[in-house]
């Protein structure tokens, strides 16, 4: 007999509450030894961000519509809202947080697109990003 739809979703939700348990024991953890969780998960939320841009990008192709490249951007979408999510749990503020998210986002998708994609690589180009990673490391510095 196959398992129902119902019954999938109910052991899916399951194992996220279970790996968010998880994921809680282990910040508690590492907040006690000093190590600054909040700002990893930020930068593992922003690097994730990369996902969905580049998965978006793969979806459309001359043969037409593909479905893996979109469900990765939305494993990515996912992913990087739920580390974001365990960043602002921290003592980060929530506009310097989003703030990062985005701009490491921003960064990398930059990056990729250079290499993967053949985009311009300008001097102006690197200069506006380089403004970026300033006004990241200078949020960094004032949290």
């Amino acid at each position: 007999m196959a398992p129902r739809l119902g019954d999938l979703l109910t052991i899916r939700v399951r194992l996220f509450r279970r790996a968010a348990a998880n994921l809680t024991r282990t910040w508690t953890e590492h907040t006690e030894d000093n190590i600054d969780m909040p700002w990893i998960c930020l930068i593992i939320a922003g690097v994730m961000e990369w996902g969905w841009p580049i998965g978006l990008r793969y979806a459309w192709t001359e043969d037409g519509f593909r479905i893996w490249p979109v469900l990765g951007a939305i494993a990515s979408m996912t992913a990087s809202g739920f580390f974001l999510l365990l960043a602002l749990r921290g003592e980060i503020h929530m506009g310097t947080a989003y703030a990062v998210w985005t701009g490491i986002g921003a960064i990398g998708v930059f990056v990729l697109g250079i290499v993967l994609f053949d985009e311009p690589a300008q001097l102006l180009r690197f200069v506006s990003v380089a403004l970026i990673l300033a006004g990241i490391v200078g949020l960094k510095l004032a949290a």
